[in-house]
């Protein structure tokens, strides 16, 4: 339910994204407008050209993905916000909910395959219930640990494991 949910919310604040009114489409969009300065983006020889009056456009080597648009709309904020306050109202709380449905997703998951294992591991619950005791305790690490074999089984790898006769 919240997978599915995340992936709608985190789509539609992409598609929103892209329709940035100080967004440029194209160099021929930007033809007439006065280059203030233009700022590197993380993408390897990406660069993001502000305009004055608000305009930005967004060079690239290839096409510009949703991760870039929103690092230059992070870039440019401080100069575009004034002009487009609600463009970026709804763009914080389209990223809130998107990362409020990333967690919730995740405990989704989570439980998901808790649920799926349980019966072909019939010592998960005891596993969790000693988790869950530890993290009220604030004992917990970030480690993974994991169970000792019970007695009656050899430890080990199995591949090492001297063969009985």
């Amino acid at each position: 339910m919240y997978v599915e949910q995340k992936w709608r919310t985190n789509k539609e604040k992409n598609e929103f994204a892209r329709s940035c009114p100080a967004l440029l489409g194209s160099v021929a969009d930007a033809q007439g407008k006065t280059v203030d300065r233009i700022l590197p983006l993380g993408k390897e020889g990406g660069s993001v050209i502000l305009f004055k009056g608000g305009y930005f456009l967004i060079g690239s080597f290839g096409p510009v993905l949703p991760p870039e648009l929103l690092e230059t709309l992070s870039i440019v904020r401080s100069e575009i916000e004034p002009q487009y306050p609600d463009f970026y109202r709804e763009l914080d709380r389209l990223t809130a909910e998107d990362q409020e449905l990333s967690r919730l997703a995740k405990l989704e998951n989570i439980l998901g395959s808790i649920r799926h294992n349980a019966k072909n591991m019939p010592e998960l619950a005891d596993a969790l219930r000693n988790v869950l005791s530890e993290i009220e305790k604030g004992a917990v690490s970030q480690a993974c640990a994991t169970l000792e074999p019970p007695s009656s089984e050899p430890a080990g790898d199995p591949g090492k494991q001297e063969k009985k006769e």
